[in-house]
């Protein structure tokens, strides 16, 4: 049996060394939902949830019209009910 192989990172640059290179370059940073990193476009993410509520209430609404269920998300932190991370 062979075996199995060590996993390697995809690449050898690290966050800050994006967002760096992205700056120098003076090209558009990337948008940032609340503290933590982001995920890109995760509709279940509340910090892109609230990002899109206050300043995308359109785009909001599109999303919230394609996947009705992520309104609960933001029903239950405006009512002061945690919502389970993944």
């Amino acid at each position: 049996m062979a075996q199995p192989t060590r996993s390697r990172t995809l690449s050898p640059y690290k966050n800050h060394d994006i967002l760096t290179y992205i700056e120098s370059r003076g090209l558009i940073t990337p948008e940032r939902y609340g503290q933590a990193q982001s995920q890109g476009c995760n509709i279940t993410d509340l910090d892109y949830l609230l990002y899109l509520r206050e300043n995308f209430p359109t785009d909001l609404r599109k999303v919230l019209a394609e996947y009705p269920n992520v309104e609960r998300i933001l029903f239950e932190h405006d009512y002061g009910k945690a919502t389970p991370t993944e």
